[in-house]
């Protein structure tokens, strides 16, 4: 048996990476995030949200001198 996924709405994802509604769609036309068209709204798989922050590169902070 498959796990149950979880949907979550473009506001909700904004809010889970703090990133603006253009971002989103940014990242959807880049194939790095997979919107589904549920009636009018696009929802995503918070499983997939996950995988997108885990697959970041770590940030580069130069050394304070």
């Amino acid at each position: 048996m498959t796990p149950e996924k979880r949907l979550i709405s473009i506001p909700e994802v904004q809010n889970i990476l703090k990133v603006s509604r253009g971002t989103i769609y940014r990242l959807m036309g880049a194939g790095k995030l997979t919107g589904r068209k549920i009636g009018k709204s696009v929802r995503f798989d918070i499983s997939e949200i996950h995988g997108l922050i885990d697959n970041l590169p770590p940030a580069k902070i130069a050394p304070h001198t």
